[in-house]
């Protein structure tokens, strides 16, 4: 089995390692001495561990972009008084796959963009 190294300090057959060497131990079980200091790799790639969801997070352009596009689609019983978009209609108009929004991103992404929808919306 190969693994990769993730700790200083790890020596094999007489060498200092470096954290991200990759090495060849026998057999399918991590080795005692390398428990907490070396990660599998499966079919040549380190297996990574505590992935995020979905790839990369969208940037504030993105973001705002996301909030525009579903706020114009919503319909004014979707919004609250002050103008805002009540979180719940908002969210629910967002595609697949794209992250809701918090009440504190909301706030923050609204006032840049609040005028282009109301003009958009007519």
């Amino acid at each position: 089995m190969k693994v990769t190294i993730t700790q200083k300090g790890v020596q094999h057959e007489g060498e200092a390692l470096s954290v991200g060497d990759e090495i060849s131990v026998e057999g399918d079980t991590m080795p005692g001495w390398l428990v907490g200091k070396a990660v599998p790799m499966k079919d040549g790639k380190v297996a990574v561990t505590n992935p995020a969801s979905g790839a990369l997070p969208a940037s504030g352009a993105d973001r705002q972009a996301q909030m525009k596009a579903a706020a114009v689609a919503m319909d004014q019983k979707g919004f609250n008084e002050d103008g805002t978009p009540d979180l719940r209609v908002l969210n629910a108009s967002l595609p697949d796959g794209v992250e809701n929004f918090s009440k504190d991103e909301r706030d923050q992404i609204w006032p840049g963009i609040a005028s282009t929808v109301k003009a958009e919306r007519g």
